[in-house]
Protein backbone atom coordinates (compact mmCIF):
# COMPACT_ATOMS: atom_id res chain seq x y z
CA UNK A 1 0.00 0.00 0.00
CA UNK A 2 2.75 2.28 0.86
CA UNK A 3 4.45 1.83 -2.55
CA UNK A 4 1.67 2.91 -4.43
CA UNK A 5 2.13 6.52 -2.66
CA UNK A 6 5.54 6.69 -4.08
CA UNK A 7 6.55 7.87 -7.35
CA UNK A 8 7.80 5.08 -9.50
CA UNK A 9 11.69 5.34 -10.58
CA UNK A 10 12.91 4.56 -13.66
CA UNK A 11 16.33 3.74 -13.57
CA UNK A 12 18.86 3.74 -16.66
CA UNK A 13 21.56 1.58 -16.72
CA UNK A 14 24.91 3.59 -17.11
CA UNK A 15 26.39 3.40 -20.52
CA UNK A 16 22.95 2.35 -22.06
CA UNK A 17 20.45 4.82 -23.85
CA UNK A 18 20.07 7.81 -23.63
CA UNK A 19 23.45 8.04 -21.72
CA UNK A 20 25.31 11.76 -22.35
CA UNK A 21 28.12 9.84 -24.62
CA UNK A 22 25.34 8.82 -27.03
CA UNK A 23 24.39 12.08 -26.86
CA UNK A 24 27.21 13.78 -28.27
CA UNK A 25 28.07 15.44 -25.00
CA UNK A 26 31.79 15.50 -23.86
CA UNK A 27 32.43 16.22 -20.52
CA UNK A 28 36.27 15.05 -19.80
CA UNK A 29 37.70 17.45 -22.25
CA UNK A 30 37.69 20.70 -21.21
CA UNK A 31 38.94 19.64 -18.09
CA UNK A 32 41.68 17.58 -19.22
CA UNK A 33 41.98 20.86 -21.67
CA UNK A 34 41.97 23.06 -18.71
CA UNK A 35 44.42 21.11 -16.70
CA UNK A 36 46.98 21.06 -19.35
CA UNK A 37 46.50 24.56 -20.01
CA UNK A 38 47.46 25.28 -16.37
CA UNK A 39 50.00 22.89 -16.31
CA UNK A 40 51.80 24.47 -19.06
CA UNK A 41 51.83 27.51 -17.49
CA UNK A 42 49.25 28.94 -20.32
CA UNK A 43 45.75 29.04 -18.75
CA UNK A 44 44.43 31.35 -16.64
CA UNK A 45 45.01 31.50 -13.06
CA UNK A 46 42.05 32.96 -11.01
CA UNK A 47 43.98 32.87 -7.85
CA UNK A 48 41.74 34.74 -5.19
CA UNK A 49 43.19 38.14 -4.22
CA UNK A 50 43.32 39.12 -1.04
CA UNK A 51 43.14 42.92 0.55
CA UNK A 52 45.68 43.63 3.81
CA UNK A 53 43.53 45.66 5.92
CA UNK A 54 44.63 47.49 8.20
CA UNK A 55 42.60 49.37 10.88
CA UNK A 56 44.35 52.35 11.72
CA UNK A 57 44.21 53.84 7.94
CA UNK A 58 41.19 52.73 7.59
CA UNK A 59 39.37 54.47 10.13
CA UNK A 60 41.63 57.59 9.21
CA UNK A 61 39.52 57.23 6.03
CA UNK A 62 36.51 57.04 7.72
CA UNK A 63 37.21 60.28 9.36
CA UNK A 64 38.70 62.16 6.30
CA UNK A 65 39.27 65.42 6.91
CA UNK A 66 36.91 65.66 10.23
CA UNK A 67 38.84 66.60 13.03
CA UNK A 68 37.10 63.87 14.90
CA UNK A 69 33.97 61.42 14.77
CA UNK A 70 31.45 59.58 17.46
CA UNK A 71 33.10 56.55 18.36
CA UNK A 72 29.55 54.70 17.75
CA UNK A 73 29.80 56.53 14.10
CA UNK A 74 33.22 55.03 12.91
CA UNK A 75 32.30 51.15 12.97
CA UNK A 76 29.20 52.20 10.13
CA UNK A 77 32.13 53.96 8.56
CA UNK A 78 34.40 50.97 8.62
CA UNK A 79 31.40 48.46 7.52
CA UNK A 80 30.60 50.58 4.27
CA UNK A 81 34.50 51.32 3.48
CA UNK A 82 35.10 47.26 3.42
CA UNK A 83 32.26 45.27 4.07
CA UNK A 84 34.05 41.97 4.07
CA UNK A 85 36.39 42.76 6.32
CA UNK A 86 34.49 44.89 8.86
CA UNK A 87 30.90 43.67 8.39
CA UNK A 88 30.73 42.87 11.60
CA UNK A 89 32.65 45.31 13.65
CA UNK A 90 31.33 47.14 16.45
CA UNK A 91 32.49 49.16 19.45
CA UNK A 92 33.35 46.52 20.78
CA UNK A 93 36.00 45.09 17.98
CA UNK A 94 36.93 49.15 17.95
CA UNK A 95 37.78 49.90 21.27
CA UNK A 96 41.58 47.34 21.20
CA UNK A 97 42.32 48.85 18.00
CA UNK A 98 42.13 51.91 19.54
CA UNK A 99 43.72 51.14 22.89
CA UNK A 100 46.51 49.40 21.39
CA UNK A 101 47.15 52.52 19.06
CA UNK A 102 47.69 54.62 22.62
CA UNK A 103 44.39 56.29 21.26
CA UNK A 104 42.88 56.82 24.84
CA UNK A 105 39.44 58.26 25.71
CA UNK A 106 38.59 61.40 24.14
CA UNK A 107 35.32 62.94 24.67
CA UNK A 108 34.25 66.67 23.93
CA UNK A 109 31.60 68.97 25.80
CA UNK A 110 28.78 66.50 26.17
CA UNK A 111 30.32 63.43 27.76
CA UNK A 112 30.18 61.95 23.93
CA UNK A 113 33.49 59.77 23.14
CA UNK A 114 35.06 60.57 19.58
CA UNK A 115 37.62 59.04 17.91
CA UNK A 116 40.19 62.13 16.96
CA UNK A 117 41.68 62.21 13.50
CA UNK A 118 45.27 63.54 14.92
CA UNK A 119 45.88 61.01 17.55
CA UNK A 120 44.85 58.62 14.44
CA UNK A 121 47.72 59.97 12.69
CA UNK A 122 49.66 60.17 15.19
CA UNK A 123 49.66 56.41 15.71
CA UNK A 124 50.33 55.28 12.31
CA UNK A 125 53.26 57.42 12.72
CA UNK A 126 54.33 55.82 15.29
CA UNK A 127 54.07 52.72 13.89
CA UNK A 128 55.80 53.71 10.43
CA UNK A 129 58.74 54.90 12.67
CA UNK A 130 58.66 51.58 14.99
CA UNK A 131 59.06 49.74 11.76
CA UNK A 132 62.21 47.01 12.62
CA UNK A 133 62.84 46.82 9.05
CA UNK A 134 63.98 50.59 7.90
CA UNK A 135 67.08 52.15 8.74
CA UNK A 136 68.99 48.56 8.06
CA UNK A 137 71.99 48.66 6.19
CA UNK A 138 73.62 46.15 3.63
CA UNK A 139 75.10 43.51 5.65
Amino acid sequence: MAQALLPSARVRPRGGAGSRKEAGIDEVTPVVERAMALYEGTGPVDAPTFEVVDPLTDIAAVLGHEPRMLTMDVPCGLQDRNPAAYGSCSFRNLRPVLDEAGHGECKTNGGKMHVSLDRILVAIAGRDDDDPDEGRGED
